[in-house]
């Protein structure tokens, strides 16, 4: 999904929020046009979108910038992502690996694994 807005809104934290609560298999890329694009919101809903964001001003070339986007929006993910391990000795892993619907190139992921006490 590609965001486009020349200005602010009033409400930001909520669309930012929004973004978040919504994401699940999709990314939000921003760009903010003119010299009164709101960063907070450009720059909030790409971090919570997982997405990229550029800042078009007056009478820029706007043409490498759109194509930066389009690579990042057109970058593979892993989609198909598992952790196997013995149930005998440990005790959980966080994340579930089930509750990330997606993992984006270059994006670092942490895995923490709880052994059990007696392992």
């Amino acid at each position: 999904m590609f965001v486009l807005t020349d200005g602010g809104v009033n409400n930001t934290e909520g669309i930012i929020r929004m973004v978040k609560e919504n994401i699940k298999y999709s990314r939000v890329h921003t760009i903010g046009v003119g010299n009164g694009a709101s960063a907070a919101l450009i720059q909030g809903c790409a971090e919570k979108g997982k997405g990229k964001y550029v800042f078009i001003q007056d009478e820029e070339n706007v043409a490498g910038k759109i194509i930066e986007l389009l690579g990042a929006a057109m970058s593979p993910v892993i989609t198909d992502f598992d952790v196997t391990f013995d149930e005998k000795v440990v005790e959980c892993i966080s994340p579930n690996p089930k509750s990330m619907p997606y993992i984006l190139k270059n994006e670092p992921v942490c895995v923490y694994i709880a052994f059990k006490p007696d392992f």
